[in-house]
């Protein structure tokens, strides 16, 4: 399926959003867990990780961090149950464990 130009281009403007207020302040949640997929190539780790470096340095109260090995070979969406390259025994075991910690 195509992907809107419309839509891709509100996300990089919240993504850009995102990581200048991260730069500045600290988080508006007390709490955030963020999940990469080493082998997703739709999103930039790298960028993830200074936000979240940044969010470190400007005082979050809590912030873990989990990413999926590229061995798994997840796709870029890796929660749809209706993908059917998605491996949703792999991943939402980890998901629940880390929401529910």
């Amino acid at each position: 399926p195509q992907n809107s130009t419309r839509a891709l281009s509100q996300i990089l403007r919240l993504a850009s959003a995102v990581r200048d207020e991260a730069d500045q302040s600290p988080p508006a949640v007390p709490t955030i867990i963020v999940v990469t997929n080493a082998s997703d190539d739709a999103v930039n780790n790298e960028m993830t990780a200074d936000v979240v470096a940044n969010w470190q340095r400007n005082g979050v109260d809590y912030l873990d961090t989990y990413e999926f090995g590229a061995e798994l070979k997840l796709d870029h969406d890796m929660i749809d149950p209706a993908n059917p390259k998605q491996k949703v025994d792999v991943v939402y075991p980890v998901l629940i464990d880390l929401i529910t910690q």
